[in-house]
């Protein structure tokens, strides 16, 4: 339950900081890539390529959070005070 909520809270910074979905999808299907491809490797063969690749794949994450700048948010119009704008004697 653990790293499935930390996913979905680096993922979620990873959209509010980029702006957009796409780098969120794309760290989406490589960690399901890298779980698919580690669940087909016989563990007692190659135990240290599963750390590899969750560290590997860890420090991307991190690095996609940090590296990524925050997006531009357009400054909200001024808001003209009532009245501004109309000149007396007209309709």
């Amino acid at each position: 339950f653990l790293p499935q909520f930390a996913l979905g809270i680096i993922l979620g910074l990873i959209t509010l900081r980029s702006g957009s979905i796409v780098p969120a999808m794309l760290m989406h299907a490589g960690h399901n890539a890298l779980v698919v491809g580690l669940g087909r490797v016989p563990m007692a063969e190659l135990p240290w390529l599963a750390g590899l690749a969750m560290g590997v794949f860890g420090w991307l994450a991190m690095l996609a959070v940090v590296a990524l700048p925050e997006p531009r948010r357009p400054r909200p119009a001024a808001i003209a005070p009532p009245g501004a704008g109309v000149t007396p004697g007209t309709p």
